[in-house]
This record gives C-alpha cells, structure tokens and sequence, in this order.
C-alpha cells in the first residue's frame, strides 16, 4: 500500500509538467519534501507536498487564501490534510518484528511569501515562504511478531509548527 500511494504521488506530481506552462504553477521544497501550487482563483491557491526521509513517507494537501496580495509579498492562512506511514523491522532474539505506524492530521495556520524579484527585476520569480501554525496528528503502530499482528501503541500529537519553504514561479 505505501508503495502505491508513493507511485500515485509522483505520477501525480509529473503530471503537473504538462501545465507548468501557465503562469501560475509554482514548484519547490517545502518543509522536507516537494511542492506544487497552483492559483486557482486571484485569491485561494492549492498545494501539495510529498516528502519522507528514510522509511517515512509524507503527503500534504492545503488549501491556501490569500489575505493580501502585494507586487512582492503575500499573507495568507492556510489549512491542510496530511498522512504520514512508516514501516520498521527489528530483532528480537531470533525472532523478527515488524511495526508499521500510519497517521493522519491537519494543520492551520498563517504565512508571508515574499518574491526576490522585489531585489532585482532581472532576477528569477524565486519566493521564499515562512510560516506559523498548529498541526495535529492521531498515529496507530501495528507490529506483527511471531505470525500474529497487534496493535502496538496509539498516539496524538500536536503543537506550533514553524516552517518555510521555496519555489519558482512557472
């Protein structure tokens, strides 16, 4: 299943090449992972982040609404979705253990984007991001030990979350 979901993922973020040529897609690094928005309206934009480190895999959905918009910045809040999965194994003697951990959350909060161009007109339409939030996650482990699955912890997070990030603009 996590391989499926990691295939979607980037087949999905590929796709996006065939419209980049718009003048409104944006593509970078957010927060440990690649992004992709999109302007859908003068004033809500959509982004997707798909990251991981090591056996963690992680994909965003936000929808963002621009409070202001100036010639080189933009406030805006934002509010998202997230799944987050990783699968371990350990040993235990002879025997192996095997613990997977899936999570959902969601996230709010606020961000400035800011274009360099404000520098030099013939610089690259390069924005940095930096944001401040509230993110929740509900977690489950499910280790699978001696041929038998159980569950083997649950948890919720939750705390500010501070973040940044940098895209070019198609």
């Amino acid at each position: 299943m996590k391989k499926t979901i990691q295939t979607l993922a980037v087949v999905s973020l590929l796709s996006t090449s065939t419209i980049i040529a718009n003048d409104d897609i944006y593509l970078g690094l957010q927060y440990g992972g690649v992004s992709v928005k999109k302007d859908i309206t003068d004033k809500y934009m959509g982004q997707v982040i798909v990251g991981g480190f090591g056996d963690i895999f992680a994909i965003h959905g936000r929808g963002l609404y621009k409070f202001s918009e100036e010639k080189y910045y933009n406030l805006y809040g934002y509010g998202g979705l997230s799944y987050a999965s990783t699968e371990e194994g350990t040993r235990f003697g002879a025997e192996k253990i095997e613990v997977k951990t899936t999570g959902y959350g969601v996230s709010v909060g606020a961000g400035l984007e800011y274009n360099i161009q404000a520098y030099n007109s013939n610089l690259p339409p390069i924005y940095f991001n930096m944001e401040l939030g509230f993110a929740m996650m509900s977690a489950d482990a499910e280790a699978k030990y001696n041929g038998e699955t159980f569950s083997a912890a649950e948890a919720d997070l939750g705390g500010v979350a501070v973040n940044g990030g940098i895209h070019y603009r198609f």
